[in-house]
C-alpha cells in the first residue's frame, strides 16, 4: 500500500500492543517475504489492491506455502468484493480473522485483534 497507509497502520498495531510489524509496498514484495522455509507471522493483514501482485494473488500464495497466519483483509472495494475475497480465503483454508474497509477504523482493527482464536 502506499506508505501513509502503512505508517497508519504501523502506528495503530503498535498502540494495540504489537511488538514487531514488517511491512511491505507491494504484492510482489509480500509473496517474496512470505517463504515455505520461512515461519509465516502471526497476523497479515492484506490489501486486496496493490501494485506488483494483487492480493488474490498474494491469497493463493499462501494457500500455496500453507500459511498459517491469522489473515485480515483490507480494501476501499465495495463490500461484496471485499467479502468475496474472505469466502474465497476460507474456501482456500486460510485462517480469515476479518475483514475492514478503508480507510482503516482502529477500533474494528482492534476488535477484530482482540476476538478469541
Amino acid at each position: 500500500d502506499d506508505p501513509v497507509q502503512l505508517e497508519f497502520l504501523r502506528y495503530h498495531l503498535s498502540a494495540l500492543g504489537v511488538e514487531s510489524v514488517e511491512t511491505v509496498a507491494d504484492g510482489s514484495m509480500a509473496i517474496r517475504r512470505l517463504q515455505p522455509d520461512c515461519p509465516c507471522p502471526d497476523v497479515i493483514v492484506l490489501d486486496l489492491h496493490m501494485a506488483g501482485a494483487d492480493g488474490i494473488e498474494v491469497i493463493d500464495h499462501l494457500q500455496e506455502i500453507g500459511c498459517t497466519s491469522q489473515l485480515i483483509l483490507l480494501s476501499g472495494a465495495a463490500p461484496m468484493q471485499l467479502n468475496a475475497a474472505a469466502r474465497l480465503s476460507v474456501g482456500k483454508g486460510l485462517n480469515v480473522a476479518g475483514s475492514l474497509r478503508k480507510p482503516l477504523d482502529p477500533g474494528a482493527l482492534a476488535a477484530i485483534l482482540v476476538q478469541p482464536r
